[in-house]
């Protein structure tokens, strides 16, 4: 019996002692309320919103030198468990990656709406700032479908704008016309996201009435020219509407959010990120 005691003593052990609890000022007052290491090779995340919504994001530390920081918005729904570990070449290549659940999603609490979402991202970057080097290293945010079409919104009205060194989007749209009908009917299919729809159908939130408001940041535009849900001239549209600096990788071949899984697209965003350095 004291064995056994002792082995969930140890246990209970092992779960509270990484806890460290951080916290630091900011326009947004996000609170850092938990940093823990994780086995998985990631730091769980939890801060709170100007509107007190908890949410919660992970940070995955480089493996090599550091040369910076990814901000990654995800598309929704998607949590980042799904999508992190397909961005793990950026580890590699020197990059943190700070990934988080919009509200209602994965471990965060609250439910979508569109304004709320724009508030996460928000006390997002302010988080991801904060827990990043900024004076050293510099600062991307890489976008991928809505997270990227609402990373556009996001960054043009930051006031943390001046500390972002650069702006990918990969496979988002420009505006609503671009959005196949079937995607409408996905989003709306599901009860708990379709608070998102009056949002995603208002254009004064869209990529296209932003994407000259980033400038003079450097914007990438990824597209896949098989992707069949956004087509690839609405990343054109982003791509002819952005100011300089801005790049444009097109992945030949590849369909929905798989243009990152292309080797020569890495590798010509690898260099792009270190040019910065």
């Amino acid at each position: 019996m004291k064995k056994k005691r002792a082995r969930i003593f140890l246990a209970l052990f092992s779960i509270v002692i990484p806890l460290v609890f951080v916290c630091g000022p900011g326009f947004l007052t996000a609170e850092k309320e938990a940093l823990a290491a994780d086995r998985g090779g990631y730091e769980d995340v939890f801060f709170k919103t100007p509107d007190s919504v908890n949410l919660h994001g992970r940070l995955i530390r480089s493996s090599a030198p550091k040369k910076g920081t990814v901000i990654f918005f995800h598309d929704y729904p998607e949590k980042p468990s799904d999508r992190t570990d397909d961005l793990l070449w950026l580890k590699d290549a020197g990059y943190d990656i700070f990934a988080f659940d919009y509200s209602g999603s994965g471990r965060s609490d609250g439910s979508p709406t569109s304004a709320g979402i724009r508030i996460d991202i928000a006390a997002a970057i302010e988080t991801a700032l904060m827990l990043a080097d900024v004076k050293r290293d510099p600062v991307f945010i890489l976008g991928q479908g809505l997270g990227g079409a609402l990373a556009v919104y996001a960054l043009a009205n930051s006031a943390h704008k001046d500390s972002i060194s650069g702006l990918i989007i990969d496979g988002s749209f420009a505006s609503r016309e671009d959005l196949r009908p079937e995607k409408l009917k996905t989003i709306a299919a599901e009860r708990s996201y379709r608070d998102l729809l009056p949002g995603i159908a208002d254009d004064s939130y869209s990529p296209n009435r932003w994407i000259d408001e980033i400038s003079p940041i450097p914007v990438i535009i990824i597209h896949a020219d098989a992707d069949e849900e956004i087509p690839l001239r609405s990343g054109l549209k982003l791509y002819d509407r952005a100011k300089k600096p801005k790049e444009l990788l097109i992945a030949d071949g590849k369909g929905r959010a798989q243009a990152l899984a292309d080797m020569d697209i890495r590798k010509r965003l690898i260099t792009y990120l270190d040019k910065v350095n």
